[in-house]
């Protein structure tokens, strides 16, 4: 029966050392995240205090569809939260699927004592940008087929007599090359010690897939960030994975690193077995190169 009142008086021992901001769109920042799988699109709405007070805050979270031209309230959300220094907070998340959708709107209100010092949108529709994530596997599948169709074109027929004697030479240059070879690239390009500790914690524990293509190319960007924490982008052959936000702790940026290897795993999979499913079926389909 205690706790809650040993866990209220921490707090109001907190926040009574410390002064109260008045905030207004001048030290703080919003922003939307998304990410787009099966149909869905998801935005999660974040915020930033560059406040040295803490300041008590609420939010109003919306979502509408545009449908034959006719606007259609989808889900709202709404909450108090304290504002930190430097703090990036995720307010809330909301996913909409876009089946029957040709535009979508995400609108973020912040409110202090009532009144609102800041409001942002994020706007999706059919056309928009934001259809480029749904296409990423159309994009590697067609990157996929035009590297197959030009290493094709290239090929030229050879003579029986000149067989034997190129595989004696190949086998010569695969023992070689074996023992010489690296399966990928993995490239540093963070600044801060957040940013470092992802990439040695990534480049510690990463194993490629058996399937993985020789020459892929991974990198870990660090992006801009505020606070202390950081911001991450894990690309592969200039595919991006997406963003990771990162915390300080080492236990959590861990835990970012085990999901972001699964992902990259994923991902050289299924591009090899898409590129090896292809060639195959070119193969068979003429069997004449």
């Amino acid at each position: 029966m205690g706790r809650p009142t040993f866990i209220i008086l921490i707090i109001f021992i907190l926040c009574s050392s410390s002064s109260w901001a008045q905030l207004n769109n001048d030290n703080i920042q919003i922003w939307f995240e998304d990410s787009f799988e099966g149909g869905k699109l998801s935005v999660t709405a974040n915020f930033l205090s560059l406040a040295e007070d803490f300041a008590i805050l609420s939010f109003e979270f919306e979502s509408e569809r545009r449908y034959k031209g006719v606007l259609e309230k989808i889900d709202f959300s709404s909450g108090e939260f304290l504002a930190a220094q430097n703090l990036p907070i995720p307010l809330t998340t909301q996913t909409v699927t876009l089946e029957n959708s040709e535009a979508l709107s995400f609108n973020l209100r912040i409110f202090q004592d009532n009144q609102l010092i800041a409001k942002d949108r994020y706007n999706w529709n059919s056309n928009s940008a934001v259809d480029e994530i749904e296409n990423d596997r159309l994009a590697i599948t067609n990157k996929v087929i035009e590297d197959i169709l030009q290493t094709n074109k290239n090929k030229q027929p050879i003579k029986e007599n000149e067989i034997a004697a190129s595989k004696n030479k190949k086998q010569k240059l695969t023992h070689a090359v074996d023992a010489l070879e690296i399966q990928g690239l993995i490239i540093d390009e963070t600044r801060t010690k957040v940013g470092r500790d992802f990439y040695e914690i990534f480049f510690r524990k990463w194993i490629p897939p058996n399937n993985a293509p020789k020459d892929f190319t991974l990198i870990i960007k660090e992006l801009p960030s505020f606070g202390r924490g950081g911001r991450v982008m894990v690309e592969v052959d200039q595919q991006s994975l997406g963003i990771v936000n990162l915390s300080p702790r080492i236990d959590q940026i861990e835990e970012q690193v085990n999901y972001n290897i699964r992902r990259a795993r994923s991902y050289l999979s299924s591009r090899s077995k898409l590129s090896s499913d292809l060639e195959n079926e070119d193969q068979s389909g003429s069997g004449i190169y």
